[in-house]
């Protein structure tokens, strides 16, 4: 289904080199891909997307920046059952994910199993003070020490208020530690929460609308084309093919690789258009493909009508009326 609905499977190298990259809304995340028993990735719609920030750099004005990214991303595991996982997860179960509009660089904040890796930056303003302070405090226990010996109650007094104050800046450190990794946790939240379309059984009901929309775009597209710009005798499948390729760059200015083989299947079990013992392609008039489609749609919508056992109702009669 997901194939049908032209999306494309990530390979390893590119889930990896995202765990390497992180957009300026991303976070560097490490992922332990021994969690599952089966992992894959599946994309469609590299598009350009357009996102705000503010920085140092432009004195926090917001700034337009382009992003690359994708419109669909479609995430499906299981658990490997050695791994110890969350309590309550079924690790014979098959979960499914879908978000919308990731950019390319942080696909791994939608995968599970993965953990926050903290910056240089975010190690240096957790370790220093934490560092500092463990050594001012061993330095402040023996000079304590040594007040003991040589002074009296005054002495002990303040060293015992300068050990809680040099404690209360260790536990500090600690808090921002605990602050920072909750922050970077939210992030995570956010993204999963804005951008997750569906899971598991929704997962399964919207990608089979998507894969009939994306049938029916073809079919339409290349019937279009073909009766609007093919040539009395007919197109090649090769013609077809270049012709439906070139459109779609002279109006989107983007490169499509169509599959002409599966749309030409879906002409011919629709009857939208026959070919020659040459391999040339004509269109069936609008008239007819319109009545064939309508018909074709009919017997979807009510199956029993085309029955070979069907019997129409009788009309009833009132003798009364």
């Amino acid at each position: 289904m997901l194939f049908r609905s032209n999306f494309r499977r990530l390979a390893r190298e590119e889930i990896e080199n995202a765990l390497r990259a992180a957009s300026d809304w991303g976070l560097n995340l490490r992922m332990n891909f021994d969690l599952f028993d089966q992992l894959e990735v599946y994309v469609r719609g590299d598009h350009i997307g357009r996102r705000i920030q503010r920085s140092w750099r432009t004195w926090y004005r917001t700034q337009v920046t382009e992003v690359p990214a994708y419109r669909r991303l479609a995430v499906v595991f299981r658990l490997n059952p050695s791994q110890q996982v969350q309590e309550g997860l079924n690790a014979r179960s098959i979960f499914l994910k879908l978000f919308k509009n990731v950019p390319k660089a942080d696909i791994d904040m939608m995968l599970p199993g993965t953990s926050i890796r903290m910056s240089l930056v975010d190690q240096g303003k957790i370790l220093f003070p934490t560092i500092s302070g463990l050594g001012l405090t061993v330095f402040k226990v023996i000079q304590g020490t040594l007040l003991l010996v040589f002074s009296g109650i005054q002495g002990i007094l303040a060293f015992l208020i300068f050990l809680a104050g040099t404690m209360g800046y260790g536990a500090k450190s600690i808090f921002g530690y605990l602050n920072t990794k909750n922050k970077y946790q939210l992030s995570v939240t956010k993204s999963l929460y804005y951008q997750n379309l569906d899971s598991n059984a929704g997962v399964i009901h919207r990608i089979l609308d998507e894969a009939e929309e994306q049938e029916f775009r073809e079919t339409v597209i290349a019937y279009y084309l073909l009766w609007r710009d093919a040539p009395i005798g007919g197109w090649s499948l090769d013609d077809f093919d270049a012709a439906i390729e070139r459109k779609f760059e002279a109006v989107f200015q983007t490169k499509l690789n169509f599959e002409i083989d599966d749309a030409v299947i879906k002409l011919q079990r629709l009857q939208l258009a026959t070919v020659t013992p040459q391999g040339r392609w004509h269109p069936e008039r609008i008239a007819t493909a319109t009545k064939r489609l309508r018909d074709s749609h009919q017997e979807l919508l009510h199956p029993e009508l085309h029955s070979p056992y069907f019997r129409p109702p009788q009309p009833v009669h009132d003798s009364q009326s």
